[in-house]
């Protein structure tokens, strides 16, 4: 074979393995699918939200708290025994049977979140995640665990903050301003849900402005200007950080609604503001935020009160306390609240913020809207002073029952809270809105007396008294009402129906 024809041929091969190299290429392009259009957006998107969450995550901690409560054993073991293995022979004056109910003393542990917010250790958590804690263990998203102690609560927005000692610089998180948020906006929430430490969940805030009853019932406080989310909120999540698309510190997780007990996407959370990043700093200095107090009991208008009062917007004046602010300014029974100061005051929620933005002895001038005709008064605002709730494992009520109300024996404490002019007997501490006893007009603060044929000295003569009541029977009480001293005999029957 010549030499040039042994050359075509090589060449000519080459060129084969070049077109079926190509070739293979073009059919394996073929068959890959194309990136699905807008990827690249959500891509960026979703590295965005891994940001976050690596530069927020190591500011979050779990919260492990330990306190010792106090329970009485009822009732007692033997008549446990007798019940579960009626064959037993078990002797009638076993030593168990003769003794007097008893008490003992557990631990109940509960689990928490909270962000760093100072590399010095300072942590901004949930009042009642901390409250009452004998131990505090603070874990960090390192692993490293701390001690700590607690530096300041604040019973009306439920913020607490908390400190742990460490020998080096802390990763902090920036916090952000919940008032520049909107509807619609992303929200990160980060947490121990159920202990699972490090969880993060992602939604939007659903509504801003939101009010939800704290304490118990009778105390009528509420946290006011909640943020509220559909990012998924769960035990454990309590007192840990909502995030906003900046990596921003808009909220501390509070509370959830749950008719279930579960999430069902309707969370809650503080929101960090001017008023929140100030009572803060007086928590980390160890000072009680100062608030103002006119002592008024306030209602939002109903459209009968609209009608017959003749103003659209305010807050109704049902009760003035006595040596109050507002009764020394000549603040009345009646009267609809329609301006504080410089604020128009659309709702008693909007007056009940800006009265408690004011510091005490200010004088600040109030029109109120009386028969009619405007009516403005000069009210010196006095200081609003708010009682620790009952500790844990020492709650002096009876729970719901029959008539749908609580009580508890009167103390000096419940003078105060429910201006008694009595001393004994039993109050009223809860009403339930679907209960006989609110069909009958029992009211909380009211003093019960009687009920059919009992008298009622004490929470036992109250149980005993509700535990004779019948399905479908009726209930004749009689109750003391200190707002205006007079004694009622209020009446309900088809209980239960």
């Amino acid at each position: 074979m010549k030499k040039g024809f042994r050359s075509t041929w090589l060449l000519l091969l080459v060129a084969a393995a070049v077109l079926g190299l190509l070739a293979g290429q073009y059919r394996t392009a073929q068959t890959q699918p194309a990136a699905p259009a807008g990827s690249e957006f959500l891509a960026s998107v979703e590295n965005g939200f891994v940001s976050i969450v690596e530069r927020v995550s190591p500011a979050v901690v779990n919260i492990n708290t330990e306190q010792r409560v106090t329970r009485q054993t009822s009732p007692s073991a033997q008549d446990f025994f007798r019940r579960l293995f009626p064959e037993m022979e078990i002797p009638p004056n076993a030593p168990d049977d003769q003794a007097a109910p008893r008490t003992r003393t557990e631990t109940v542990e509960s689990l928490g979140s909270g962000v760093i917010v100072d590399p010095q250790g300072y942590i901004v958590t949930n009042g009642h995640v901390v409250r009452g804690a004998d131990r505090i263990k603070v874990t960090l998203a390192s692993g490293d665990e701390y001690p700590a102690k607690v530096v300041g609560t604040d019973l009306l927005t439920d913020l607490a903050v908390i400190k742990v000692e460490a020998k080096k610089a802390l990763p902090a998180a920036v916090l952000g301003n919940a008032d520049q948020a909107r509807v619609g906006s992303w929200a990160i929430a980060i947490g121990s849900p159920f202990g699972l430490e490090e969880s993060v969940t992602v939604g939007v805030i659903s509504a801003k402005g939101r009010s939800l009853a704290a304490g118990r019932p009778a105390e009528g406080r509420r946290y006011r200007n909640l943020l509220q989310t559909d990012a998924a909120i769960n035990q454990g999540n309590s007192g840990g950080p909502l995030v906003n698309i900046r990596g921003e510190v808009v909220g501390i997780n509070q509370a959830i609604f749950s008719p279930t007990g579960g999430n069902v996407g309707v969370g809650f959370a503080i929101p960090i503001n001017a008023e929140t990043r100030q009572i803060i700093a007086s928590l980390r200095a160890g000072k009680t935020p100062q608030r103002g107090q006119l002592g008024i009991r306030v209602l939002p208008l109903t459209p009968e009160m609209q009608q017959l009062y003749g103003v659209k917007e305010g807050a109704f004046v049902n009760e003035v306390l006595p040596d109050s602010a507002a009764s020394k300014a000549g603040i009345k029974p009646e009267d609809v609240v329609i301006r504080y100061g410089n604020v128009a005051v659309k709702s008693p929620d909007d007056l009940v913020a800006a009265v408690q933005q004011t510091a005490p002895g200010k004088q600040v001038p109030v029109t109120v809207l009386r028969g009619g005709k405007q009516v403005t008064v000069q009210a010196a605002v006095g200081e609003l002073q708010v009682s620790p709730p009952t500790p844990a494992g020492e709650q002096p009520e009876q729970p719901a029952d029959m008539l749908g109300l609580q009580v508890q024996g009167i103390t000096p404490a419940a003078v105060e809270r429910y201006h008694l002019k009595r001393t004994t007997g039993v109050v009223v501490t809860g009403v339930s809105s679907e209960g006989d006893g609110a069909r009958a007009g029992v009211e909380v603060g009211d003093v019960l007396l009687k009920i059919n044929s009992v008298n009622i000295g004490t929470v036992a003569d109250y149980s005993r008294a509700v535990a004779q009541l019948k399905q479908g029977g009726y209930a004749v009480i009689r109750v003391y009402r200190s707002s205006d001293g007079g004694v009622y005999t209020l009446s309900v029957g088809e209980l239960g129906r």
